[in-house]
This record gives C-alpha cells, sequence and structure tokens, in this order.
C-alpha cells in the first residue's frame, strides 16, 4: 500500500524505528522494570517437573537444570504487518540440562555466551484502566505517575505490549534462537523453560509494554497550550510494522490514530506500507505524519479557498452573471507538483469569471513555505438594442497575486521547539480593458457596469484586500485557542503526550517538512534539545 493512501482511512502516523524501541527496552532494563537476570530452575513436586522463578543462584536446588543468564530484551522486526519477533538474548551465566533419558540421563552444565531464544508475536493494543498498572503491566514510577495523572484528566490510554496470550510458545523463531554448545537438544528444553517464562509474566505482570497511546475524548482536560483542533485530537488508535531490509534497525512501529475531527474512531487495519516513513539520513527516533486533510487544509487551505470565493463573489454578483463557483472538494486536484484549484472557470460568453489557485509545498532547513499563486479574471460584454441604436461595450481584466505561508520551527521561552506560523501576500500583475460605442455611451447604467468592474480590479482586489484576506485567516478564531497561529504553537507542544514511550519519555519535534499532497511531518526525538 503507498504510504499516503492510509489517510484515506486514517488521520495520523507516528512511526518510531526499531532502534528506538530497542534502546527504551535496554533503558526499563537498566532502571529495574525488566530484571536484568534470569533465573529459572526445574524441580521436582510430587511426581512432575516444575518450574520456579527464583531471585538468587543460591535457591537452585541440587541436581536441578536451570538457567542462570544476564539479559538483554530486544526487538526484530523481521516482517511488514503485525508481528514482531521478541527476543531474550542470553549474555553470560550458567545453564544446566539433563541430557538423556531415564537412569542413563546426565545433567550437564553449560556457559552462556550470547545465547538466545526468540518468539514470534502479535501486539495487543490494550485499553489500559488504573487498577492494570502493577497488574497487567509492569511500569517505571515515572510512568505510572504519567498514566495515572492521563487517566485522572479523562485521557483513554492504550497501551501497546507483546500478546504472550494468544501466541504459540511453543513455535519459537529458529533464526533468532541458539543454545551454543547445548546444540538442539539445549534448545528444546529451553523452549520449555521460556514457555513457563512467559506465561509467568502474563500472570505477574508484563513489563514489555512498547509504547502508549494517549487519546482524549469530551472530558478531557488539558492545558491550554496544548489545546488542538478536533481535527488533530486522537480518539483512537492501531498498529502497523514496517520492514526494512536494508536498514533493519530503521524498521519501525507505526502507531495509527484517528481523530475526533477527521474519522472519528478506528475502523478496520491500516494495512501495510510499502516505504518507510523515516529516511535513510534521518538520525531521529519517530516521525509524526499529519493528514493533509487535518492540518494544512483545514486550518489553510479551506478557509483560504472560501473566504477568497466569498469576498471575489461578493463584489461581482450584483454585474456578473455567473455562479459563486465549485464546492472546495470540485475544485481540488492533486498532481505531481502539489495542488490546484478551481473556484471558477467561465472563460467565454459575455459574463466571465475565472478564479484558480495553484499551491506549491516547499521545504526548506527548518521551515516550510506553502506558497499560493492565484489568478482571477473578470469580464463583461453589453450587447443590446435600445430601439433608437444598438449598444455595444465590455470591460475586463485580470489580477494576478501571490501569497505565502511560511510554517516555521523555531523555540519558546523555555527552549522547547515550537512552530511559528506567518504570511505575506503581494500582488504581481493587474491588466485592465475596457471599450464601447457610440450608443453604449449614451446609456449611464451601461457605464457604471463597466465602470464597476474596472473599480474591482483596481480597488476592490488591490493589495490591501489580499493583505486583509491573509491577515482574516491568521485571525480566524478556534474554540479553547485563539487565532491560528496559536493552534501550531500547541501542536508542537501536545506531539509530546501523543505518544508515551515505555521508559516515560516524551517526544519533542525537529524539522517539518511537507509532501506535495500537503500531508505534514515532524521529526520526533526524546533527546533533549538545548
Amino acid at each position: 500500500m503507498k504510504n499516503t493512501f492510509i489517510f484515506n482511512q486514517f488521520d495520523m502516523v507516528v512511526s518510531m524505528t526499531q532502534q528506538t524501541i530497542n534502546d527504551q527496552l535496554t533503558h526499563l532494563l537498566r532502571t529495574g522494570t525488566i530484571k536484568p537476570t534470569f533465573i529459572l530452575a526445574q524441580v521436582i513436586e510430587g511426581n512432575n517437573y516444575v518450574y520456579k522463578i527464583l531471585d538468587d543462584a543460591s535457591q537452585i536446588p541440587p541436581n536441578s537444570a536451570y538457567i542462570n543468564a544476564n539479559i538483554l530484551p530486544q526487538v526484530n522486526i523481521s516482517n511488514s504487518g503485525l508481528d514482531i519477533t521478541f527476543i531474550i538474548n542470553m549474555l553470560s551465566g550458567t545453564a544446566a540440562f539433563w541430557f538423556g533419558n531415564g537412569p542413563m540421563a546426565r545433567l550437564t552444565e553449560f556457559t552462556i555466551d550470547n545465547w538466545s531464544y526468540g518468539i514470534d508475536v502479535n501486539m495487543d493494543i490494550y485499553k489500559l484502566e488504573q487498577d492494570d498498572i502493577g497488574k497487567k503491566i509492569v511500569v517505571p514510577p515515572l510512568v505510572e505517575n504519567q498514566l495515572k495523572n492521563f487517566t485522572d484528566k479523562m485521557f483513554s490510554v492504550n497501551s501497546l505490549l507483546m500478546d504472550f496470550e494468544s501466541v504459540d510458545l511453543i513455535q519459537f523463531n529458529p533464526t533468532h534462537t541458539s543454545a551454543g554448545k547445548a546444540g538442539d537438544i539445549g534448545i528444546e528444553q529451553m523452549v520449555l523453560f521460556m514457555q513457563f517464562y512467559l506465561k509467568w509474566l502474563i500472570a505477574s505482570g508484563n513489563p514489555y509494554v512498547l509504547g502508549y497511546a494517549i487519546n482524549q475524548n469530551d472530558q478531557t482536560q488539558v492545558p491550554q497550550n496544548e489545546e488542538v483542533p478536533d481535527s488533530l485530537k486522537p480518539v483512537g488508535t492501531t498498529y502497523s510494522m514496517y520492514c526494512d531490509a536494508e536498514k533493519p534497525e530503521k524498521s519501525n512501529l507505526n502507531f495509527v490514530l484517528a481523530t475526533k475531527g477527521g474519522f472519528g474512531h478506528i475502523s478496520g487495519s491500516p494495512g501495510t506500507f510499502d516505504t518507510n516513513w523515516i529516511g535513510d539520513n534521518e538520525d531521529i527516533n519517530a516521525k509524526m505524519i499529519i493528514s493533509h486533510n487535518d492540518l494544512v487544509e483545514a486550518l489553510i487551505l479551506k478557509p483560504l479557498y472560501q473566504s477568497l470565493q466569498d469576498s471575489v463573489y461578493s463584489q461581482i454578483k450584483d454585474n456578473i452573471s455567473v455562479s459563486s463557483g465549485n464546492t472546495y472538494d470540485a475544485g481540488k486536484k492533486v498532481d505531481a507538483t502539489g495542488i490546484s484549484y478551481v473556484i471558477s472557470d467561465i472563460s467565454t460568453g459575455d459574463d466571465q469569471y475565472v478564479n484558480k489557485m495553484n499551491v506549491t509545498l516547499n521545504n526548506k532547513e527548518t521551515s516550510v513555505d506553502i506558497t499560493v499563486k492565484g489568478h482571477i479574471q473578470l469580464y463583461k460584454e453589453v450587447d443590446k438594442n435600445m430601439g433608437v441604436c444598438t449598444a455595444k461595450a465590455h470591460a475586463g481584466g485580470t489580477v494576478d497575486w501571490t501569497g505565502t505561508f511560511t510554517i516555521e520551527c523555531t523555540k519558546d521561552e523555555m527552549g522547547n521547539p515550537t512552530l511559528k506560523l506567518t504570511q505575506s501576500t503581494t500582488i504581481d500583475n493587474v491588466t485592465q480593458s475596457s471599450d464601447k460605442n457610440t450608443c453604449a455611451t449614451a446609456f449611464e447604467w451601461i457605464g457604471k457596469i463597466l465602470g464597476t468592474i474596472l473599480d474591482v480590479l483596481t480597488l476592490g482586489l488591490d493589495q490591501n484586500f489580499f493583505s486583509k484576506l491573509f491577515d482574516d485567516l491568521m485571525d480566524l478564531k478556534i474554540p479553547k485557542i485563539g487565532n491560528i497561529g496559536n493552534a501550531f504553537v500547541n501542536i508542537s507542544n501536545s506531539a509530546r503526550t501523543t505518544i508515551l514511550l515505555p521508559g516515560g519519555q516524551v517526544f519533542f519535534f525537529k524539522t517539518p517538512s511537507i509532501d506535495t499532497e500537503g500531508n505534514f511531518y515532524l521529526q520526533l526525538t526524546y533527546k533533549s534539545e538545548n
């Protein structure tokens, strides 16, 4: 599926690299949320072998098979879709396995040196309740405080965790499973140990959460500087994996979101992407992509289209017999170079009205330019038998104009990155022409019609008109937010809490960019920016 087709069904994507996920798992290991040592013993209870999790190697019973390892859990996205490979790397330690059967069985000890156990698992988007913390999932104190703060303020929190309950725990991944000198028999026994371990995680609290999606509802309370338009308020989350065969560390987990003012809910699977959202040369942890429908069009292009259509038509409707033109969707066309709009294209006959815009979307080092080039053409012809003579007259002309919206990455007073929206307009060219015969000169009403049309071209559609048009757009009021500029500032703040990392860190954005369809991209990092 072409990546941007996702916006036919969903509103936002947050694409997180495999390297970021693994760095987060390492962080959870270092902070003790995931135990760095792994001690499992096989003991006899009654007439059966059972497995136990131990706290210390001194607790391993004599003559028992066991695994005592220092571990590094990681993931591998080896296929695009819904599965991920969970790998417990056993870096060092010792293990003992029974070799042989019956009285001839011998307990043999091995030194663990980079053993591994891998299993393919589905992910599970799970709606988290406060009492699930410490029961269904295990989280660091920082994350616990943040999650409880979110739920206290009426967010819904969806955790994305590895679903050990639904997987066939016997079916290990041979590519990512190795038992060193213990060989195949060691692997066979390790499978039994790991089957118990994963079941134990289900019962005691799963620490292998890969992220938290923070969704809003009608009761959600957010600070004023994080309020965003409904088109940007996440209300549902699903996911999809992308495998990058050339650069595995840039394979990614994609959180796919629906927003309140967009599609409104999750409907079906997002499918698989055919290219990587994250470029080869982008040194980032993640990327947020916002649909053209929900940001650039919703806040800029649609209001501009409607304002221009209404403002021009109000000046000509009493003298040129035409309709106001196309609806936004009917007038829009996307091609390889950008977006074009035809508000009206009546270019023949006695009453003519052409109003078109071409939008180009350009990326700069730290900003995005949305450049609009407009062309307005007006024409009125009078050819009427006045009884004593036939009046013939015409007036018309054109106005070519340019407007630019710039979305720039700057710093706020706290030193955090933020988005700033500015605009400018210019008149590029104005032409006009008129003529009337002697008969038309005798009739004052004809002169008034022609004069009005010429006034529209020279006075009505002048620099002040376009400056005010763009100024008014910038000052459009959004409930709880204020003007459009405030909305862009708030987007940069809300990006920090759309997805919460497993270790509790939040994303900050770096460079913004845009594609030819108007989809908006923010590079994300959880490293401090000074």
